[in-house]
């Protein structure tokens, strides 16, 4: 939402009819009045999918697997023996070279996912699901040939890798056999930004300003505040949050809440105290926050929405799944890359930074908060699967340990009792699968996990088999990650009493005010700190050419794309169409454009082509279809579904100016969805 005159008249609206709305606490607690202890830190993790631990001897031990560096992958397993981790993700593995640049592009998000999501799904992990630390140790044993810790034919040099085992739940006095290890929760339940709040009034008092509304900021309001040893200030201590992508989204939201507290000021002045400030800037800005995962991330991530929201509902306990916290939200270490590119306002590439690179949290203020946020808009992440970066399984840590993070996932998972594949998918309502060839069309998939789990789908690890599933369409998913996902958020919205849609928290116009705001215009009002820019990237989620912007000197088409000097391309959507405005240089009144979509590799081979060809002021417009196998120039069809608006219209410097409609979804022929478009 652009902040124009008319949007302030709105918001005086607002705020002269604003009431006292209850502040939510930091801690969680009277969140639900029935339980009001459930939402605090400290809280077990639920186990619901499915209600019983899976711990072969009922007794709270793992499953078993090679307990000896001597062993090797390639060694018979005796029955009843699961693969070691490490040797699982040895047999997912692409085996590319540094040098295999397009290949590494192949293996990207299809969907054209950018790494804003990837990161803002980590943002959101720290909020509802922190583990607290765990207790004795266990090793994870290295292969003797694994190539990575040690060199053929030599005594294995690394023999194991240290991991914690979750401590037993110590709140459930009904588990006789003290086995029972869920986790435990050091956080709320809910979407409620303690990494700029906290959990206590301590936390918060060496985050605020104690002077004002606002929270504590440094470089003259541009970045958190910092420790005495020069380290941001976080309102939860965790480590995994150090990153310079998730220290700009935090970024972000301390500068809205401070935002905020300076619209309200305008209204009010000084007939409010700071505390009523604080908490009614904190309420929006927490709705703000909701709103984005709810109805942004959620539907990137999954292809569709939430279900309607249905109103809060006391008698369901608030809290987080064992196996959405163990295997489901993992999925984001599927989608982390070896590097990450950060680009300059045209498109530049300024530096590539590596896994362990990117946990310097100086670089936020070397390369600036645009900068940041921008490059993880242009880079698509990787696509969500079985196969992992090579950083990701040796990862250097903070500490000085080395860690293979699918690895850990699945001895998580068997720390904490996870169900195998077909009774977590029973467990969620979905049907079982008896083939590999039901749970992925992959082939080379299909001969790997038949390797590793003989006897089928039945004895398969939840976090393999989910990561190896078909997804589904327009999702980052399959079946089961993406029941998990809908299944728990829907349980965060419908268990918060200060959900951003309850009626209790905010009336239809203020409602309104929240739907019409997307992140992205948060991040451009917040970023005329440092420029007073009014562009970013229009699509944060879904990577685009370059230099997108949002474009205000064209009020029909405001959908600008600049991909190359010579051509512009703007477009609308309505409900049935999309309009384009082409705008490009001809040689000497002549010339072209194209644009494909639905392509059916990474190219455009089978893809549907709209082809524009200028010649003496007439467009000759229409259709074509790639239509014969292999790569060959496409076939002209009808204009049908095409709708010339202006014909053309060519200066006498030669540049054209097209203006047409094409219908969303014409008869007979491909949709236009907006990820699959392409233009050349």
């Amino acid at each position: 939402m652009y902040i124009t005159f008319g949007s302030y008249l709105i918001l005086f609206i607002f705020y002269l009819s604003i009431k006292t709305v209850e502040s939510r606490s930091l801690d969680g607690s009277d969140n639900n009045l029935l339980f009001p202890d459930k939402g605090k830190p400290a809280q077990p993790y639920l186990r619901e999918f499915p209600p019983d631990p899976f711990y072969p001897d009922g007794k709270g031990k793992m499953l078993k697997s090679p307990d000896s560096s001597m062993i090797k992958c390639t060694d018979p397993l005796p029955k009843g023996t699961y693969p070691s981790p490490r040797c699982i993700f040895n047999q997912f593995t692409y085996n590319l070279s540094p040098l295999d640049v397009e290949r590494k592009s192949e293996l990207r998000s299809k969907r054209k996912i950018s790494h804003m999501t990837t990161w803002f799904g980590q943002y959101i992990s720290f909020d509802i699901s922190a583990s607290r630390n765990e207790i004795s140790s266990t090793p994870l044993y290295i292969p003797a040939d694994d190539a990575n810790y040690n060199s053929p034919n030599s005594i294995p040099i690394t023999k194991s890798l240290p991991f914690n085992i979750t401590g037993p739940n110590t709140l459930d006095t009904t588990d006789t056999l003290n086995s029972v290890r869920n986790g435990v929760d050091v956080v709320t339940p809910f979407l409620d930004l303690n990494m700029i709040y906290g959990l206590s009034d301590d936390q918060l008092a060496n985050l605020r300003d104690g002077t004002s509304c606002k929270l504590l900021t440094s470089n003259n309001g541009k970045y958190p505040s910092k420790d005495a040893d020069g380290a941001y200030k976080l309102g939860i201590s965790t480590k995994r949050a150090l990153t310079l992508f998730t220290l700009a989204i935090n970024t972000v939201w301390i500068r809205e809440h401070n935002h905020q507290c300076d619209e309200l000021f305008k209204v009010y002045g000084n007939s409010w105290n700071d505390q009523r400030y604080f908490e009614e800037a904190r309420r929006w800005t927490i709705a703000l926050y909701q709103k984005t995962v709810s109805e942004e991330y959620i539907g990137v991530i999954t292809g569709r929405p939430l279900p309607p929201y249905e109103g809060y509902k006391p008698d369901i306990i608030p809290g987080i799944d064992t196996f959405f916290s163990t295997v489901t939200f993992r999925y984001g270490h599927s989608e982390l890359s070896d590097t990450y590119r950060i680009q300059d306002k045209f498109g530049d590439t300024v530096v590539d930074l590596t896994l362990s690179q990117i946990r310097n949290q100086s670089l936020l203020e070397t390369f600036g908060l645009n900068s940041v946020l921008r490059s993880m808009a242009l880079q698509r992440q990787e696509e969500i699967d079985i196969f992992f970066s090579d950083s990701i399984r040796n990862f250097i840590s903070i500490e000085p340990n080395v860690y293979d993070l699918p690895a850990f996932d699945i001895l998580r998972s068997r720390d904490r009792g996870i169900a195998l594949y077909n009774t977590v998918r029973e467990a969620y309502g979905l049907s079982r699968k008896n083939t590999w060839s039901e749970v992925t069309s992959n082939e080379y998939l299909q001969n790997k996990l038949q390797s590793l789990y003989p006897n089928g789908p039945d004895t398969a690890e939840s976090f393999v088999g989910a990561l190896c599933e078909n997804h589904l369409e327009g999702s980052n998913f399959g079946e089961l990650l993406n029941k998990s996902i809908v299944t728990q958020f829907n349980r965060i919205r419908e268990t918060d009493r200060f959900w951003w849609e309850s009626p209790e928290m905010f009336n239809e116009s203020e409602r309104s005010i929240l739907r019409d705001t997307t992140f992205h215009d948060i991040i451009v009002r917040n970023l005329k700190i440092d420029d007073n820019s009014s562009q970013f990237i229009r699509n944060l989620w879904m990577v685009q050419p370059n230099n997108e912007l949002v474009s205000e000197d064209d009020k029909e088409f405001k959908t600008k794309i600049d991909p190359w000097a010579l051509y512009t391309i703007r477009y609308r959507l309505d409900n049935t169409h999309i309009h384009f405005k082409i705008e490009f240089q001809t040689a000497g009144g002549e010339g072209w454009f194209g644009m494909g979509f639905d392509p059916s590799d990474t190219g455009m081979k089978d893809a549907e082509f709209i082809v524009g060809i200028v010649k003496n002021q007439n467009i000759d417009l229409s259709n074509y279809v790639a239509a014969k196998e292999g790569y060959h120039p496409p076939t002209k069809q009808s204009l049908e579904g095409l709708e010339i608006k202006n014909g053309t219209v060519v200066t006498p410097d030669g540049k054209a100016t097209v203006i047409f409609s094409r219908l969303l979804e014409p008869p007979n022929r491909k949709k236009i969805r907006r990820e699959q478009m392409k233009c050349m």
